[in-house]
């Protein structure tokens, strides 16, 4: 990678990337909705009892104190996801650049990979709506921002950047074809 490729990488995004931060909004949007207000499942060992999220981290049964820890880590993890979601949207918001895009990919992804085993709850299935729309919107605008101008593309082998070569004689009245 060379350096004026890696600065174009951070150069501000045009239109497209800026209507895929609206829909990675929406779905952030979503998936903070369905974390804060509706119902997930609380206790793996009887999976019809749901709750808020929030009651995810009350202890339940006998469980050993590791198998608690862990959970509660993974839980929390939903909440970091949402706020550093929110950081890159409003990052995007501001600078425009690629970066925050991939790390809509990122935050779309991990999203994904928490409630992607609970999506029978409402909570949960609307998370996954949400953590699509910005995996996908990450990626449709990175894609879309990823064309550089072709006055910013520079070579140092000249033939690839010399004057385009007119071919005179092909056309309709050419004695032989152009292949």
């Amino acid at each position: 990678m060379s350096d004026e490729q890696a600065l174009n990488d951070d150069l501000p995004i045009e239109r497209a990337p800026a209507g895929s931060l609206v829909v990675a909004t929406l779905g952030w949007l979503f998936a903070f909705i369905a974390v804060i207000a509706l119902r997930w499942p609380l206790d793996p060992s009887q999976p019809t009892s749901t709750g808020p999220h929030l009651m995810r981290f009350a202890p339940n049964g006998d469980e050993p104190a590791l198998t608690l820890i862990l959970r509660d880590l993974v839980n929390v993890g939903v909440y970091i996801i949402l706020l550093v979601g929110a950081v890159f949207l409003l990052g995007g918001w501001i600078r425009g650049s690629r970066g925050v895009l991939r790390g809509l990919v990122v935050i779309g992804f991990l999203g994904l990979m928490y409630v992607a085993g609970m999506a029978l709850y409402t909570g949960p299935m609307l998370a996954v709506c949400g953590f699509t729309l910005i995996l996908f919107s990450g990626v449709v605008g990175w894609a879309a921002s990823f064309g550089l101008p072709a006055h910013s593309i520079k070579s140092d082998n000249p033939s690839e950047t010399s004057e385009p070569v007119i071919l005179d004689g092909i056309g309709d009245h050419a004695t032989h074809s152009p292949a």
